[in-house]
């Protein structure tokens, strides 16, 4: 659309630029045939004020013979004499005065003529300043004109160059996004045997690199559940086999390559620390745990404490070292050791002293006679700010439950209620 636009307004602007030049050329012509007119006109008139003034100096002499003549014939003694002398005195005064008459009237007509040719001259220099002031004017308009062409193809190339550019960027992105979905799911060149771990060797991988989880063994893109990021702990039970590739079992049941260059067997201490995320965890560490900011546990990276009875948000597991830390859903890390943590899904967790929470919901809480919450089992709302003694923490399918001293139930979300320090 903008390269057609552009298009139109240079194709305006160049005819634009034609027509004011062809202005400024017809101008140009008027101007130097008015020019040549005027000075053609000059030199007639110049030349008839020489013929006017040579034919006034003739009559001024026959004048003066004349004048002469008669002086002469006054002094003549001879009457006869003087009367012939006066006759042809008189004879060439009166042909002076026609002469002279007629030499005036062409001096007169002369005069007029060159009255006339000036004026031309100047009426002539006039439309040839005009005709120049229009010439500049269109040259002026031809150049604003060629100006404006080049600034619109100048904007429709650099229009056409953004759209190439981003369409440019489009397809490299497309094809970065299709080259890396295919590393996540198969190697870059035709692997052999040797390329896979074709046996379990521990009963965890730390992945070196992201890649994605199956929901079977054969990797198609509607089989695909999830992503897994580089350093995350897994849990293997078992190979499988797909065509000539292999791929891990997962505790959860899903599958992952088992490229050596995508995960690596590590030596964790599973004995002591867990390797598998699944499931609701909870703090049951008599003195609590602390968070921390990173994987590597050191007093300068706590960032808070969490008491006994805790419910954790676990996204994933990572290893450090020998042992395993919990990456928790707020980016702090907590240790995942066996003895720290518990894992509840399934379970009841029955706390050997009543503990203390607060309702922090913004709208309160309900409390009900039965650990599934249903709506028909309500017994009562709890408003925000109000204190419950918590004796037991229990499973209900995927949600926990606190159990609370008169034998009712809440939820346990993180969001509605949490732990207090005893005073």
């Amino acid at each position: 659309m903008a390269q057609t636009v552009a298009n139109d307004a240079a194709s305006s602007a160049a005819a634009h630029a034609t027509t004011a030049a062809s202005d400024a050329a017809v101008a140009h012509d008027a101007a130097s045939a008015a020019s040549q007119a005027a000075s053609n006109a000059a030199s007639d008139a110049n030349e008839q004020a020489g013929k006017a003034a040579s034919a006034a100096s003739d009559a001024q002499t026959q004048a003066d013979s004349a004048a002469k003549a008669a002086s002469d014939a006054k002094q003549a003694t001879d009457p006869t004499s003087d009367a012939k002398a006066a006759t042809e005195a008189n004879a060439a005064a009166n042909a002076a005065v026609v002469t002279t008459a007629s030499a005036a009237g062409t001096a007169l007509v002369d005069q007029q003529t060159a009255s006339a040719a000036r004026q031309r001259v100047i009426n002539s220099q006039a439309a040839a300043a005009q005709a120049a002031a229009d010439a500049a004017a269109a040259s002026r308009s031809a150049a604003a004109s060629a100006s404006a062409a080049s600034a619109a193809l100048a904007a429709a190339s650099a229009a056409a160059a953004a759209k190439a550019a981003s369409d440019a960027a489009s397809a490299q992105s497309q094809a970065a996004a299709n080259s890396a979905a295919a590393k996540h799911d198969q190697p870059a060149t035709q692997a052999s045997e040797e390329d896979y771990y074709t046996a379990v060797k521990a009963k965890a991988i730390t992945t070196s690199k992201g890649l994605y989880r199956y929901s079977r063994k054969t990797f198609k893109h509607a089989k695909k559940i999830g992503y897994v990021k580089p350093g995350t702990v897994l849990h293997v039970i078992g190979i499988a086999k797909s065509g000539s590739a292999y791929r891990f079992e997962l505790g959860d049941g899903s599958f992952i390559t088992s490229l050596k260059s995508f995960s690596q067997f590590g030596h964790i201490r599973t004995s002591a620390y867990h390797y598998d995320s699944r499931g609701k965890w909870i703090v049951t560490g008599q003195k609590g745990v602390y968070e921390y900011s990173g994987q590597t546990f050191r007093k300068a990276k706590r960032v808070g404490y969490l008491k006994r009875g805790t419910v954790l948000q676990v996204k994933r597991i990572v290893k450090s070292g020998i042992t395993t830390r919990f990456e928790l859903t707020n980016g702090h890390y907590v240790t995942a050791k066996k003895t720290m943590v518990m894992n509840v899904r399934g379970k009841t967790f029955e706390y050997a002293t009543p503990q203390n929470v607060k309702v922090v919901a913004a709208h309160g809480i309900f409390k009900y006679k039965t650990s599934n919450l249903a709506k028909r089992h309500r017994v009562r709302s709890i408003k925000r700010g109000t204190h419950l003694k918590v004796t037991a923490l229990i499973t209900q399918g995927n949600k926990i439950r606190f159990k609370i001293t008169n034998g009712n139930y809440v939820t346990a979300d993180v969001r509605m209620v949490r732990f207090v320090q005893t005073k």
